[in-house]
């Protein structure tokens, strides 16, 4: 994950809509997309509407 959040970060009203950067690496495709709907799951981001259901349904 590649971000400048933190635990806590108070997102201002201005924010850059890029909050994270998730690369995800394997040595086989099905393997790369089952490790990125893992972290995506994962994923606790509060407060703001994401798209990580729009990823976990690609």
């Amino acid at each position: 994950v590649d971000t400048h959040i933190y635990a806590g970060y108070d997102v201002p009203p201005y924010y850059d809509s890029l909050l994270a950067k998730l690369i995800v690496w394997a040595a086989e495709r099905p393997e790369a997309i089952s490790r990125m709907a893992r972290c995506l799951s994962e994923l606790d981001i509060n407060g703001l509407k994401t798209n990580i259901p729009l990823h976990l349904r690609i």
